[in-house]
């Protein structure tokens, strides 16, 4: 079955909706703007920081170049150095030696590429075994080896001047250059300058916009010349990175599993490219704050909508609740309570028109009702006049019967039990309930009689579990008729002495009365409808049920519980009515 959805959600759910409507649609609108400007200014980063990079190392391989060439125009180095190679006196090579070697540190001196630090050393090999050099830090074997093998390494090439990668020291890529004689135009050494990648691709740190960023240098052949992260320097360019060498524009690149905005830069005339990647969550960083921070504030406005369609949608809510509490009072019987005014026109005029209908309801219903209550009264005058007749000619016969019978010795106990009988009914004929000692003693009175009656065949116990009890008012004569019927048509078709037991109890907040009987019972699933003129029949009954259901309603009455041979058991139900309290007609 479908379920109805509750106006109090749908209208919340309205305010929500068209609160957050506008922010959602400008949040879209500010994210993407957002995003393109950041995209827009990591294009402008990185094609002005791959100028400036480009400009810087062509610049200082041209000051490195320029430095070699100032080695090799000095005349005097140059006839110092053929001087060394012809000489085999060790005393006139330790002279040369320190003269080169003076030369060379004069020459430093002056040279902006080493004052700056970008140069770190200087060899100069005549042979294998033979050079001069100057270095900034102290000399090692390891820089001594790796400039020896560049020495080997070189006398195969046919350029005047290469690169080459770094070595033990991944920060140093080395310049190395021939030196010729200008008048036979013979080799007479090589001259290797070691230079500091750290230097040759370094970025004013000012310009920096990002973290993480990425800068590397590789040849041609893919080697790596210098990296941002050192333990790549001398490994193979990672292919995809080769593959875009020749992009001139930004292109996305995942390295390392992470997705960067590159820009690749051929150097031109020593056959190497540079690069520049910035991971691409460093440029969103900004966009990811502002979504962050948007995200909270949304959260905020829905917090704050959802109070305020609560609110609303109270007070809208709220009148309609009222007429539904009010609906369901009119539902109990309660027609004294009105809707009060509201602040709204139309809940006023629904709260009159309401108001108004229930003064005429109201207003219908008393008078169906106390009409109602006149038709009851005058059948409960009805029924209650059938029983004292009823009851008068079974007595009075037996009162006849029993002066033929037995003489005059008993006449004037019957006649006392009868005379008894007759004021009580006089008593009780303005009342609609008595107490239970009324009954009780009414009971006493006609019980006497019936023993009379049928001497010893008959007799009756009534247990009282609390004196109390005997202070509760019930319908009159709501008990005999019972005992009257348990008599008749129990006991009196009985061969053997019958008895007859009465017990009076509270339970469950109603009083409960039972009389059973050893009769000859009867069985309760025949329903005859035919009735013996001659004998006495159940008029009584029927005239008690109907007084039980007239006073109280259905809650209450009686049941009764039968077998043939086994006799029969009846219990009546009623509620506990006290000295003082109203009848409730149902």
């Amino acid at each position: 079955m479908y379920k109805k959805q509750s106006l109090k959600r749908v209208i919340t759910v309205m305010v929500l909706f068209f609160t957050c409507l506008p922010f959602l649609f400008f949040g879209t609108y500010y994210n993407l703007t957002f995003s393109n400007t950041l995209n827009k200014n990591a294009e402008n980063f990185l094609t002005t920081s791959m100028e400036i990079m480009k400009r810087d190392i062509e610049r200082n391989f041209q000051f490195t170049n320029d430095t070699s060439m100032n080695f090799l125009a000095d005349k005097i180095l140059r006839e110092y150095l053929k001087e060394y190679a012809r000489s085999n006196n060790p005393y006139t090579r330790n002279q040369l030696r320190y003269e080169i070697e003076r030369r060379l540190q004069s020459s430093l001196n002056f040279n902006s590429l080493w004052r700056e630090k970008l140069i770190n050393g200087i060899f100069i090999f005549v042979d294998r075994e033979n050079y001069f050099s100057i270095l900034r830090d102290i000399p090692t074997d390891d820089i001594v080896e790796t400039n020896k093998e560049l020495f080997g390494e070189s006398e195969n090439f046919d350029k005047q001047f290469t690169f080459s990668p770094p070595r033990n020291d991944l920060n140093t890529i080395y310049f190395i250059r021939a030196i010729n004689d200008l008048e036979q135009f013979k080799p007479i050494g090589k001259i290797i300058l070691s230079i500091d990648c750290r230097k040759l691709n370094e970025i004013d740190e000012t310009f920096i916009q990002y973290n993480n960023i990425k800068t590397f240098t590789f040849s041609d052949d893919s080697t790596v010349y210098f990296h941002s992260d050192s333990l790549d320097i001398g490994k193979t360019i990672d292919e995809k990175i080769y593959a875009n060498r020749n992009e001139n524009n930004i292109f996305e690149l995942k390295i390392n599993d992470e997705v960067h905005y590159m820009r690749i830069a051929k150097i031109n005339d020593y056959n190497l490219y540079t690069a520049i990647g910035i991971p691409k969550k460093e440029v969103m960083r900004d966009l990811m704050k502002t979504q962050r921070n948007y995200y909270i504030t949304i959260s905020i406005i829905l917090l704050l909508s959802l109070i305020l369609g609560t609110i609303i949608s109270s007070n809208i809510i709220k009148p309609v609740s009222m007429i539904t509490k009010a609906s369901r009072r009119i539902s109990d019987g309660n027609y004294k309570n009105k809707l009060p005014e509201f602040n709204y026109r139309e809940l006023n005029q629904l709260s009159t028109v309401f108001n108004q209908m229930i003064e005429k309801l109201d207003f219908s219903i008393n008078q169906v009702y106390k009409k109602q209550l006149l038709l009851q009264e005058a059948e409960l005058k009805m029924l209650q006049s059938q029983i004292n007749p009823h009851f008068l000619f079974n007595v009075l016969d037996t009162i006849s019967w029993e002066a033929v019978m037995n003489g005059q010795n008993k006449i004037q106990e019957m006649l006392n039990s009868l005379a008894q009988l007759i004021r009580s009914n006089i008593d009780f004929s303005n009342r609609e309930i008595i107490t239970i000692s009324e009954e009780l003693n009414y009971i006493n009175y006609y019980v006497h009689l019936q023993q009379t009656r049928f001497e010893d065949k008959l007799s009756i116990t009534i247990n009282i579990k609390d004196n109390e009890i005997e202070k509760l008012y019930i319908p009159k004569l709501s008990i005999q008729p019972f005992i009257d019927n348990a008599i008749v048509h129990g006991i009196e078709p009985k061969d053997s002495m019958g008895h007859i037991q009465v017990a009076l109890y509270e339970k469950a907040n109603n009083m409960i009365c039972e009389i059973t009987d050893d009769g000859v019972g009867f069985d309760t699933s025949v329903n005859n409808k035919s009735k013996n003129k001659t004998k006495h029949n159940h008029i009584g009954i029927i005239n008690v049920k109907k007084r039980i259901n007239l006073l109280y309603g259905e809650p209450y009455g009686i049941d009764i519980i039968s077998e043939p041979d086994k006799g029969t058991k009846v219990v009546i139900t009623l509620p506990i009515v006290k000295d003082g309290d109203e009848i409730c007609l149902r």
